[in-house]
């Protein structure tokens, strides 16, 4: 009964270290990613999204409303002069990528 008990509480650590590193590991190459992607925003939203223009800052959006504007972009319910056509190149999953990456730090 206690090597079930030890068996058990062994293959729950396990189980838990493995998680663990396996999410980390996917934050760390959706990091990489969003960072990447980020690339082709900062010539006009400026370097980390801090725009020194007339273009809109986007790194003080909160996660929440950046994929709330890329998708509304991606639909055609904001008017825009290019952004609307930029953002339908994005999958899902690279907006929410490049909200992790602009809105690092802020609250969801």
């Amino acid at each position: 009964m206690k090597l079930q008990r030890t068996l058990m509480s062994l293959s729950l650590c396990l189980f838990t270290v493995v998680t663990v590193t396996v999410t980390a590991t996917a934050t760390a190459a959706d990091t990489a990613r969003g960072e990447a992607l980020a690339d082709g925003c900062t010539s006009c939203h400026g370097v980390l999204g801090a725009s020194q223009g007339h273009i809109p800052s986007i790194n003080q959006m909160s996660r929440v409303q950046f994929i709330t504007a890329l998708n509304e972009y991606r639909e055609q319910k904001r008017t825009a002069t290019i952004m609307n056509r930029i953002a339908r190149t994005y999958t899902p999953e690279e907006i929410e990528q490049l909200a992790d990456y602009f809105t690092q730090g802020l609250a969801p």
